[in-house]
């Protein structure tokens, strides 16, 4: 439920990160750790699970209703792992975890 729209409440979208005063203080305001740990280690998860009947449903669902919300999620995390020094890239890692998604699917066929 917390992955949605304008997670963190932007005033536009037409602004780029850098124009947003104060973006570090609303992603970590509004991010909280469950959410932040939930779209760095989905992907990790999911390679480890046995696939059963539900699993392809809930994550085309998942990619159908809720990518969009978790790629801006992972770009805001990116704008804080900036300030931070963060060692791992937040953007790479949301490549990673697709192509993890893919060999999953690729295992199952």
């Amino acid at each position: 439920e917390e992955l949605k729209f304008n997670l963190i409440g932007l005033p536009s979208s037409f602004l780029k990160d850098n124009e947003v005063e104060n973006i570090e203080t609303k992603v970590n305001g509004k991010m909280n750790e469950c959410l932040v740990y939930a779209c760095k280690s989905w992907g990790y998860h999911l390679t480890r699970l046995e696939m059963d009947t539900a699993v392809p449903h809930l994550l085309t669902k998942f990619l159908n209703e809720k990518v969009i919300y978790w790629v801006e999620a992972m770009s805001l995390l990116r704008v804080v792992k900036e300030e931070t020094g963060s060692s791992q890239d937040s953007l790479l890692q949301s490549v990673q975890i697709l192509n993890s998604i893919q060999q999953v699917f690729k295992f199952d066929k």
